[in-house]
């Protein structure tokens, strides 16, 4: 386990991410620019935000190395996160999850979404605390509250490595 940017990230999580900052980085350079970023997102139908483009614009020369790619992913997560735990208490319940499934239009039942939030729901406390959250969902190109809600609310998590590559 390593921790970045405050979250303890499992090693799997870190080859994950090492495979999807693989895949971005088409020209090879061991660093992604601002345009494969907003290539991989735009084939996955992510949009790409001020957010974004401001995280390159930081970084200097306009391209994250891996170490850089990783705080940033963990830090929208985080955000992401944080927008579903509306009462800030550091954990992801069912209310709050059918809540914020709800706010984007996707409708389930208690019982789906309880079900849906087991399969992140490492502790079997029944609820998702951030690390679990970020060692799920980080198979994104960008950590987009929508596409999360997607992809959680299909009850899937995809090898977004492999299904990068097959787009490309």
């Amino acid at each position: 386990m390593q921790e970045i940017a405050g979250v303890t990230v499992q090693c799997n999580t870190i080859d994950k991410l090492r495979e999807v900052f693989r895949e971005i980085d088409t020209d090879n350079s061991g660093t992604v620019s601002f345009a494969e970023f907003s290539q991989a997102c735009r084939k996955l139908s992510i949009e790409v935000g001020v957010d974004e483009l401001r995280e390159f614009k930081k970084s200097g020369d306009g391209e994250l190395t891996f170490d850089e790619f990783c705080i940033f992913y963990i830090c929208r997560l985080r955000s992401a996160f944080n927008s579903i735990d509306v009462d800030k208490n550091g954990e992801v319940g069912a209310v709050e999850l059918k809540n914020a499934f709800e706010a984007l239009g996707f409708h389930s039942t208690l019982r789906e979404v309880r079900s849906l939030l087991s399969k992140v729901d490492k502790d079997k406390n029944e609820s998702v605390n951030l690390d679990e959250f970020c060692n799920f969902f980080c198979f994104l190109p960008s950590p987009n509250i929508r596409i999360i809600m997607q992809q959680w609310a299909t009850g899937l998590a995809i090898d977004t490595g492999m299904y990068l590559h097959t787009l490309y």
